[in-house]
C-alpha cells in the first residue's frame, strides 16, 4: 500500500472566508487504486476542501499537485479535464435525457461531416452500454433517467463521472439516501474502480464503512489536518484509526453511536476467533461490514464489578451446553445479532471455571427483558437479556472452557481504549459548544469569553482534552503493536472519563440558565458522560488495576 502511486497530493491548503478561516494547513494526499476516507465533524472543513479541489474555490495558500505536476483546478469542467471528478449529494441525472445521453454529456460521439455531422446517438448509446458494462452495472441505457431508482441514478451519476477519465474521484457522502442493498451496490462499484486503478475520496460520517471500503482515512477538525490513518479492521488492530474516527463523530453529533458502547469489541473478536476455527463464518462477515450488530454478556444485577458473584450458568448435555440465568445492562441486548455470554461452567474453580459462548439472537431459551430507561446514552439499546434452558452446540464455546474470564479481561484492555475515545470525543463536543456560547452570550456588555473565570475553564479544558487524547492514542498505538495494554488502557479510561465529566460539568456552568434546558446541547453532553465513569470498569476498579499492575512491576 505504501508504494501505491501518489495521483493527487494537496498541501498547507488554506481557505478564509469573512470572518472565517474555513481551512488552514490542510494535507491530502490521494493515491491510485486506494479508497481514501475524509471524515471530520460540521465545519470541519470538508466541503471546503472538495471546492477547492474542483474548482469551485481557488485556495488562498497552498499547492496542489497531479502525478507530481503543480496544477489549479479554475472550475469544475477545468477539473475533469485534469481528471479530477466528483460526484455531490446534490449531484443527479437530468431527469428528461436519456441515461446514454447523461452520461455522455459534454463528450458526445460526432458523425463525420460527410454523413451528415451532428451527434451520434447510436455511438453515444454503444460507449454508454460499454462503460456500465464494465463497471458491472446493468442498465438500459435508452430510458430516460428520471424514471431510474434512486440507487440506480446514484450508480449512473457515479458512472457519468468516471466517464471523463478520471483518475480522481470523489464521492461527497454517496450513501446518504441509499438503503443497505443499495450501499452494498455502490461498494462494489467502488471496488472494481479502485482495481482499475482510479484514486478515490470518500467522504463519509459513517466509520463502519470506513472500515469496509476504505484504506486510508483523513481527519479535519476545524478546518485543520489531524493527521492521516491506515485504516484498520474491527479487530484488536487499527484502533488508532478508529478511535480518531470515533471521537470525532461522537463530537459532532453528541450522542454516542451504538457502536461506540460498551464491549463492543468482543463480539467481533469473538467471532473471528471462531471463524479461524471454520465455524461461524457468516456472523463474522456480517458483524465487521456492520450488518449485524454485536452484544457482549457480562454483567449481571448481582455481578457487577465483582465477576466472581455471576450467577448465570452453562452446563454441558452432551453436544451441547444449556444456559440459565440472567444479563442486565447490555448494549444491544434487544436488537444484536449475536452474543457473548459469559456463564460459570465450574463453580469449583473460581475465575478458571468461567466459559465465554457465542448465542445468536432468535436461539430458543433467549430472550430480551425491558429496556433500561437510562439517564443519558439513550439512543443506544440497553436491556436485560434472560436465558431459560437455552441450549447451544459446543461449537458455540468461544476459546477453551474455563478461560473465559481471562479472554474477558484481555477484551476489556481494549474496551477501554474505545471509553477513552468517547471520553474525548464527548468532551470536546461540550468544550466546543461552551466555546461557542461563550463568544456568542453578553453581559455586562462584552462576551462572557472576555471574563477570566470563563477563560481558565476552556483553558483547562482544552489541556485536559489533549492529554487524554495522547493517553488514548498511546494505548490504542500499543495495542496496534501487539502489546499488553491493562495499564495504559485503564489509565486512558480513568482519565478521559473523569475529565469529560468534568468538561461536561463546565459546559452547563458556562451556559448558566440555558445550560439546564433542552433549548441548547449542555445538558445532554452531562447527561451522557456521567457513563463513562461506570461502564467497562469503573474509575474505582480503573484506580485498583492501575494500582496492581505499578506494584507488580
Amino acid at each position: 500500500m505504501s508504494d501505491a502511486t501518489i495521483v493527487l497530493k494537496a498541501r498547507d491548503i488554506a481557505r478564509a472566508f469573512p470572518g472565517v478561516q474555513a481551512l488552514a494547513g490542510v494535507e491530502l494526499t490521494l493515491r491510485a487504486g486506494e479508497v481514501h476516507a475524509l471524515m471530520g465533524q460540521n465545519g470541519a472543513g470538508k466541503s471546503t476542501l472538495i471546492k477547492v479541489l474542483t474548482g469551485v474555490y481557488a485556495p488562498d495558500a497552498g499547492t496542489i499537485e497531479l502525478l507530481g505536476n503543480p496544477v489549479q483546478p479554475a472550475s469544475p469542467i477545468h477539473a475533469q479535464e485534469l481528471g479530477i471528478s466528483a460526484v455531490h449529494q446534490e449531484s443527479h441525472l437530468l431527469p428528461n435525457l436519456s441515461v446514454a445521453e447523461n452520461i455522455c454529456a459534454g463528450r458526445y460521439p460526432r458523425r463525420p461531416w460527410n454523413r451528415g455531422g451532428g451527434i451520434d446517438w447510436r455511438e453515444t448509446e454503444r460507449r454508454a452500454r460499454e462503460l456500465l458494462a464494465g463497471l458491472g452495472i446493468e442498465l438500459d441505457v435508452t430510458q430516460l433517467a428520471g424514471g431510474l431508482p434512486a440507487a440506480l441514478q446514484q450508480l449512473a451519476t457515479v458512472a457519468r463521472a468516471v466517464a471523463t477519465d478520471a483518475r480522481v474521484l470523489i464521492l461527497d457522502e454517496p450513501t446518504s439516501s441509499l438503503d443497505a442493498e443499495e450501499v452494498k451496490a455502490l461498494f462494489a462499484l467502488i471496488r472494481r474502480l479502485r482495481d482499475k486503478g482510479v484514486a478515490i475520496l470518500f467522504v463519509t460520517h459513517f466509520l463502519d464503512q470506513v472500515y469496509e471500503i476504505c484504506d486510508r482515512m483523513t481527519v479535519l477538525r476545524n478546518g485543520k489536518f489531524v493527521g492521516e490513518y491506515v485504516c484498520g479492521k474491527l479487530d484488536a488492530r487499527g484502533l488508532v484509526a478508529a478511535m480518531v474516527g470515533r471521537e470525532v463523530a461522537v463530537a459532532e453529533r453528541s450522542a454516542t453511536p451504538a457502536s461506540a458502547a460498551a464491549g463492543e469489541h468482543a463480539p467481533v473478536l469473538a467471532a473471528t476467533s471462531l471463524s479461524r476455527r471454520g465455524q461461524l463464518k457468516p456472523v463474522d462477515i456480517e458483524l465487521r461490514h456492520g450488518e449485524v450488530l454485536g452484544a457482549w454478556g457480562l454483567t449481571e444485577a448481582s455481578a457487577g464489578s465483582d465477576a466472581a458473584g455471576m450467577r448465570t450458568t452453562a452446563v454441558r448435555q452432551g453436544e451441547c451446553w444449556v444456559i440459565n440465568g440472567a444479563k442486565t445492562f447490555i448494549t444491544h441486548g434487544r436488537i444484536g445479532g449475536v452474543m457473548v455470554v459469559i456463564a460459570v461452567t465450574d463453580r469449583a474453580k473460581g475465575h478458571r471455571g468461567i466459559s465465554a459462548f457465542v448465542v445468536e439472537h432468535g436461539t430458543a431459551g433467549m430472550s430480551a427483558g425491558k429496556k433500561e430507561n437510562k439517564l443519558g446514552m439513550r439512543a443506544s439499546d440497553t436491556s436485560e437479556v434472560v436465558f431459560q434452558d437455552c441450549r447451544v452446540s459446543s461449537a458455540h464455546l468461544l476459546g477453551e472452557e474455563g478461560q473465559g474470564f481471562i479472554n474477558t479481561l484481555q477484551v476489556l484492555d481494549s474496551g477501554r481504549i474505545g471509553i477513552a475515545a468517547l471520553s474525548v470525543g464527548l468532551a470536546q463536543g461540550a468544550y466546543e459548544a461552551a466555546m461557542r456560547y461563550a463568544k456568542e452570550r453578553r453581559q455586562f456588555g462584552q462576551p462572557i469569553a472576555a471574563f477570566q473565570a470563563i477563560q481558565w475553564k476552556l483553558a483547562d479544558n482544552a489541556t485536559r482534552i489533549e492529554a487524554a487524547r495522547l493517553l488514548t492514542y498511546r494505548a490504542a498505538y500499543l495495542k496496534d503493536r501487539g502489546q499488553r495494554t491493562t495499564r495504559e488502557s485503564s489509565m486512558a479510561k480513568l482519565f478521559a472519563s473523569e475529565m469529560a465529566v468534568k468538561a461536561a460539568d463546565d459546559c452547563v456552568q458556562i451556559h448558566g440558565g440555558y445550560g439546564f434546558v433542552k433549548d441548547y446541547p449542555a445538558e445532554k453532553y452531562f447527561r451522557d458522560v456521567k457513563l463513562l465513569t461506570i461502564g467497562e470498569g469503573t474509575s474505582e476498579i480503573q484506580r485498583l488495576v492501575i494500582a496492581r499492575q505499578l506494584l507488580s512491576e
